[in-house]
């Protein structure tokens, strides 16, 4: 995509981030309050570890992604399919669920999807992650309460140790804003390290 083209993506995705930021806040508010009454249940109260918010983790405690990363995947989306727009996006917002084991995990992402159990959110979405090191499930939750209907927040759900490890490696293996690609011997040596994790589990 020519510099020409990208800016446009950039002023698109301030604006629109502009005018749809506090609806985000107020889905991400409801899914986080949702997964905390989900995290109090009896069944589950002893299975998760922690609940985060991309805002406990981000520099400043920014809720949402940032802008440039938006524009990136906007614009690399958009090679595929012409029509994608930014609220197709699914993790402008997200939050993590963190259980102990890899078996609790399973069981905490299967009983995310049953129907009623984050009060008025829906999962429609959910993608095994198990590539390069990186272990999760992630889950796509939507409101279909006005005006939040039609946004998408993503729910990670980890292991403490997969936490740990993809928070460690997150900014630098995964789109970097330099644009510099990492050597591909030490994205070998981090791979494995993750996979060697996963075993330990």
């Amino acid at each position: 995509m020519s510099e020409t083209s990208e800016s446009a993506v950039s002023k698109e995705v301030a604006e629109l981030l502009k005018r749809r930021k506090p609806n985000y806040i107020s889905l991400l508010a409801v899914v986080s309050e949702e997964l905390r009454r989900f995290k109090d249940r009896p069944s589950f109260h002893d299975v998760i570890y922690r609940i985060y918010s991309r805002a406990d983790k981000q520099i400043g405690g920014q809720p949402l992604k940032a802008g440039w990363k938006i524009t990136k995947k906007l614009s690399e989306w958009r090679v595929k399919k012409p029509s994608t727009q930014m609220i197709d996006i699914h993790d402008i917002i997200g939050v993590t669920v963190v259980t102990y084991f890899t078996s609790q995990r399973k069981i905490v992402s299967k009983a995310l999807q049953t129907p009623n159990s984050l009060g008025e959110l829906e999962i429609v979405q959910r993608e095994e992650k198990n590539a390069k090191g990186y272990y999760a499930t992630h889950l796509v939750a939507t409101s279909t309460k006005q005006p939040r209907s039609g946004l998408l927040c993503e729910i990670q759900v980890k292991t403490l140790l997969d936490d740990g490890w993809a928070t460690k490696t997150h900014d630098f293996t995964y789109k970097p804003k330099s644009g510099i690609q990492i050597n591909p011997e030490l994205q070998a040596q981090i791979d494995i390290l993750g996979d060697s994790i996963q075993l330990i589990e």
